[in-house]
């Protein structure tokens, strides 16, 4: 039997200073500032980042849905950016599902095709292969409201693919699913897109989304990209205390750059002196923020009498009080309070007896080799949005 991709080409996408700028009361408001991107064919990436950043704007525009102010959407060597939704070999897969109510599930995966003016025996076999491929077949003739959620996202997957696009989009397109749901549909959508080799874009503010998904995230803010990498990249070298503050959860803590040698920097944190791995950027004196995330942060039971000072070795600690402990079955999660501020640790599946309670004394090590070393932001760690 036929595959779903069948003579599928998979396109190779570049966005070159693309800018999109809308007049707001009189006042031009930059949405998205000259952002460039090389997605190689077969890629699956993930615009992220917080509402308000230019991503779905962005996609939007490699729709064709919204028109460029300046810079082009190239795709395979010809520019998109004249051509309308239609005449782009692109499909869009929309966080409202967007099928048409009337139509059943058959008629809606067809659509698409029946526009291309296929014959009608390709037409009923791409439309076999596409429900057969979303375990739509024996949904054929239903009508969507009498679908699921997750059904309903399925055929909206299967209209979208069934036309063999080069590039396909999704506009966070399991918002709308509960969560259990949305993590099946993830797994899913990245299974179905692999087997494809389709290239793909996918937008979301769901960082679960990005980091399970994606070969590379483009983490977006105030229409500029921060940061292009690996999940594990992202997450382990951010670019910049804002994506690291955005991805995930992590500790800031101050310093003062101490001298740079092979790509690590000295630095005085918690009463210790760490060797930590540093951003490029940075220089001997520079004001810097430790990123630490809360599963390399360590504690023990302090001692009593125990200045918590000068244990020696990569977990060299410092004293605090912790302030909540709450079990969550597979891990357990702290705040600490500290001279320099209050710490988050995650503690994986510890012995019952190894749980510190609120109040007591637990002296702090920080894993040197998994801490970061960015230049300090100005005006200190924003937030999320």
């Amino acid at each position: 039997m036929s595959t779903i991709n069948d003579t599928a080409t998979a396109g190779h996408l570049q966005l070159c200073d693309v800018t999109k700028v809308f007049a707001n009361r009189g006042k031009d408001v930059t949405a998205v500032d000259r952002i460039s991107l090389d997605i190689a064919p077969g890629e699956f990436i993930t615009l992220l980042g917080p509402s308000g950043c230019g991503k779905t704007t962005t996609l939007r525009m490699v729709a064709g849905f919204e028109d460029t102010t300046s810079g082009r959407v190239v795709l395979d060597g010809e520019d998109m950016v004249t051509l309308p939704p239609n005449k782009r070999p692109m499909s869009m897969v929309f966080q409202s599902y967007a099928l048409f109510p009337h139509l059943s599930v058959r008629d809606n995966v067809s659509y698409g095709l029946k526009l291309r003016h296929l014959s009608a025996d390709e037409l009923r076999e791409r439309v076999d292969v596409a429900l057969a491929s979303m375990n739509l077949t024996v949904l054929a003739d239903r009508a969507p409201n009498e679908l699921s959620g997750g059904q309903q996202q399925r055929v909206a997957l299967a209209r979208a693919m069934v036309v063999r696009p080069k590039v396909l989009l999704f506009d966070e397109p399991l918002s709308n699913l509960d969560a259990k749901l949305r993590v099946r549909m993830r797994l899913e959508i990245r299974r179905l897109q692999q087997r494809m080799g389709i290239t793909s874009i996918y937008v979301t503010h769901d960082q679960a989304e990005a980091m399970t998904m994606s070969d590379r995230i483009v983490v977006m803010n105030a229409g500029r990209i921060e940061q292009v990498a690996t999940p594990e990249e992202i997450y382990r070298r951010p670019a910049s205390v804002f994506v690291a503050d955005f991805i995930g959860r992590a500790n800031f803590l101050e310093a003062t750059a101490g001298a740079v040698v092979d790509d690590a920097v000295g630095v005085d944190v918690l009463g210790q002196h760490l060797e930590v791995p540093a951003h490029p950027d940075i220089r001997e004196g520079d004001e810097l923020s430790v990123v630490v995330r809360p599963e390399s942060v360590r504690l023990t039971r302090a001692e009593a009498g125990d200045d918590a000072g000068g244990r020696s070795g990569e977990l060299a600690g410092k004293r605090g009080t912790v302030l909540t402990s709450v079990f969550y079955g597979d891990h357990v999660e702290y705040s600490v309070e500290t001279a320099h501020g209050t710490l988050v640790c995650v503690e994986s599946d510890p012995e019952a007896e190894d749980i510190h309670t609120e109040g007591d004394d637990v002296e702090i090590g920080v894993e040197a080799r998994r801490a970061w070393a960015l230049p300090a932001a100005e005006g200190g760690v924003s937030g999320r949005e």
